[in-house]
């Protein structure tokens, strides 16, 4: 889930840090709850300074490599 306020910082040439991304998630918590800020905090820090959809594979124990084959195709390779 991408957020345009932190876009909207990036065009301004304040580059994305863990605090900036924190507090445009947190800015939400009227109407998203502290789980769904959290939530909302994970999803844009992947978005924004991770791997984007991406970031589950590279954090699952089992997944030991992730290949990207375009846009269109992931493979990951699970050893067991």
């Amino acid at each position: 889930m991408s957020d345009e306020a932190v876009w909207a910082q990036v065009e301004a040439g304040l580059a994305p840090t863990a605090a900036r991304v924190a507090a445009v998630a947190a800015s939400k918590r009227l109407h998203l709850g502290q789980a769904g800020v959290a939530r909302h905090a994970a999803e844009l820090s992947a978005a924004v300074l991770g791997a984007g959809p991406l970031e589950p594979w590279l954090h699952h124990p089992d997944v030991t490599d992730v290949l990207v084959n375009g846009i269109d195709g992931v493979l990951s390779l699970i050893h067991i």
